[in-house]
């Protein structure tokens, strides 16, 4: 507060009213938004930390040319810019607020913050020829994931709704013995850590009934394999014995069985080349079903 006292050689000393000297301080940033990336159709904040004894005004201004030029938005008084669901368009965008407070006309802007909208990967997945099987036969399931646009792209299988690990690549080769349903899921990484994915529709293969005894490859050279159609998949026990054309038996074991085909190996690699007569029988081994198996 201030005064002025006045004196003179005729007149006691005068006071003048007092004078109030009110500073008002700007407002000053002391948190800067950062830069933010996200994936599209994800959301983002730009946040500023603001000091101010009056009310402060938040001017948020966006450029879409790489700071050339600046356009205020609108809606925006608050110390949070906030987006949802962003586009693909908003990449390489970049955002500042100018602040100042009701009390003094001085304006401070922050630092430029960028927004990085990464694109979201996609793939797709195929099977071929086939997506029903029979014992000896095979199908390919091909991944086919998008490009790389910067990131690293990496795949992930799985079977059942559980990881599967069939090796490298985009392909799949599955037979009798990993049926089910398979997807795949694709990520494409930052260096930020970000990451953004997708998954591939599912395809289903599946076994086929067939009333047929299958013994494959044959001929063989006494290594091979036997199955037939168990009803209902559920586990169980079969026999399987094999006589040599004169009636002998040279074979016969009881394998464990479960779901539509179970392959039970055989090895007659030290038998006398021939035809063989092959018996599946049931857990009480009564007889399923017969063939033959040549070996040469």
């Amino acid at each position: 507060m201030y005064r002025c006292v006045v004196t003179g050689v005729c007149q006691t000393a005068i006071n003048t009213n007092t004078a109030t000297l009110t500073i008002h301080a700007p407002a000053t940033i002391n948190r800067q938004p950062a830069s933010a990336e996200v994936c599209a159709g994800g959301g983002a904040s730009f946040i500023i930390a603001v000091s101010s004894v009056a009310t402060v005004n938040y001017d948020w201004q966006q450029s879409t040319n790489g700071g050339t030029t600046w356009t205020s938005l609108p809606s925006t008084m608050s110390p949070v810019l906030q987006f949802v669901n962003l586009p693909l368009s908003y990449n390489g965008n970049r955002y500042r607020c100018i602040v100042s407070n009701a009390t003094c006309s001085q304006r401070e802007t922050s630092a430029v913050a960028q927004l990085s909208v990464r694109a979201n990967p996609t793939v797709g997945l195929s099977a071929a020829p086939t997506t029903t099987l029979l014992p000896g036969q095979s199908t390919t399931l091909t991944a086919n994931p998008s490009g790389s646009t910067g990131g690293v792209i990496s795949t992930n299988w799985t079977l059942g709704g559980q990881p599967y690990s069939p090796g490298s690549g985009n392909t799949v080769v599955a037979t009798i013995a990993n049926l089910g349903v398979y997807q795949v899921g694709v990520r494409e990484s930052w260096p930020s850590g970000l990451f953004c994915s997708a998954l591939s529709s599912s395809v289903t293969i599946a076994a086929s009934a067939s009333d047929r005894l299958f013994i494959f490859p044959s001929p063989n050279d006494g290594n091979f394999s036997v199955s037939y159609y168990n009803a209902g998949g559920v586990s169980s026990t079969r026999q399987l014995v094999i006589f040599d054309s004169k009636g002998a038996r040279v074979f016969q074991e009881t394998f464990p069985i479960s779901g539509p085909y179970t392959l039970l190996p055989v090895d007659l690699r030290n038998a006398a080349r021939g035809i063989y007569f092959v018996v599946v029988g049931d857990a009480m081994g009564k007889k399923l079903i017969e063939g033959k198996v040549h070996l040469r």
